[in-house]
């Protein structure tokens, strides 16, 4: 059976048909990723009850769970959790998390998005569920306001392989990345997402970016960041900025005015790629507009700098195909070329 089959379900429901080898072989391709939530759940608890027809412990490798409208069943379905002996990745979303879990040791990916724990001792409790967890991305968490002193008895060690954060209004979260940064939250690959112009907020980042120190290899992040403080990741081999320009029909361009100031706040010797995006989109209230030219001037001042001097790769990421009428990927690539002449040859335009 070869890839062509992968994303065509009615063929593979044919597949399954033909023998007992080609039966396992369509269930382990569509029962890869299950989606469960609500009324679902109960459903597939049936199926997991009838031998003949679950397949599913051998085969499933990614579960969403939606936890509103959750019932009993739910803490019935999670139990059954170490079972899936394949799943290495599950999403948790959209509801309270006051449900046990079991240790489920071959999961390596977590990702958590407007989720109300009932404590932020449930929530370190849910991490050391994970002993191989190198991936997780913490979105929208909630905790209760009891919850804003130290629980200081429940320290699991992370030691991730990438680790994505949303910072803006998730100020118990960055508290816990500081305080606990002894306990060994550790990653090589860092992404700040939804960033708010707030001191307070720079302060916790800061703090947790000088205890990555040198192991961060690999930072992605917004480009409102106030005051947060880069001096001590000093081994970034890559560099990645979020919602960085804004671009319309008449080639006129809006950028954060702090954008050339920050890089400039990098002390970088190993960088090797430095990543823009473009996006087409209403100019952001209050920010100043510009133009191609005077954009490309701003980045050339930045490009000409030591630092940036030996970076190789630049790359300016776009939703092309969402550009406006009388914009499009080749126009910027020429005034690229036009107002950048020396640094041309070290840029890529990809979407």
């Amino acid at each position: 059976m070869d890839d062509t089959a992968h994303n065509h379900f009615p063929v593979l429901r044919v597949c399954a048909l033909v023998c007992r080898d080609w039966l396992a072989a369509s269930r382990s391709i569509m029962h890869g990723d299950i989606g469960l939530h609500g009324p679902t759940i109960a459903t597939f608890l049936q199926l997991l009850d009838s031998p003949p027809l679950n397949t599913y412990f051998g085969t499933v490798r990614f579960i969403s769970l939606t936890l509103d409208c959750s019932g009993p069943e739910t803490q019935s379905f999670l139990d059954l959790l170490p079972k899936f002996v394949c799943l290495g990745s599950i999403h948790l979303e959209n509801g309270d998390l006051d449900y046990r879990i079991p240790a489920c040791p071959n999961i390596s990916t977590v990702n958590l998005d407007e989720v109300e724990f009932p404590s932020f001792a449930t929530f370190l409790d849910l991490m050391s569920r994970f002993p191989g967890l190198k991936n997780l991305t913490l979105g929208s968490l909630e905790f209760p306001k009891g919850s804003q002193r130290p629980e200081p008895h429940v320290k699991p060690s992370l030691l991730l392989e990438m680790l994505s954060v949303k910072v803006s209004r998730n100020d118990r979260l960055l508290r816990w990345l500081v305080s606990h940064a002894a306990a060994g939250v550790s990653t090589p690959r860092l992404t700040l997402i939804g960033f708010d112009d707030d001191a307070q907020a720079s302060v916790r980042i800061s703090g947790y970016l000088g205890h990555l120190n040198t192991s961060l290899k690999h930072l992605t992040l917004p480009p409102v960041l106030f005051e947060t403080d880069f001096t001590a990741n000093t081994a970034l081999l890559s560099l990645s900025f979020t919602h960085t320009f804004y671009i319309h029909s008449d080639e006129s361009v809006g950028i954060f005015p702090h954008i050339p100031a920050i890089l400039q706040r990098f002390r970088l010797d190993n960088l090797e790629e430095l990543i823009l995006a473009v996006n087409f989109l209403p100019f952001p209230p209050g920010h100043q507009e510009i133009s191609i030219r005077d954009l490309f001037a701003q980045l050339s001042t930045v490009l000409r700098t030591p630092q940036y001097m030996r970076v190789q790769s630049i790359r300016l990421k776009g939703s092309w195909n969402r550009a406006p009428d009388g914009f499009s990927r080749d126009s910027f690539i020429a005034a690229l070329e036009r107002e950048l002449p020396h640094h041309a040859s070290r840029f890529s335009v990809v979407d």
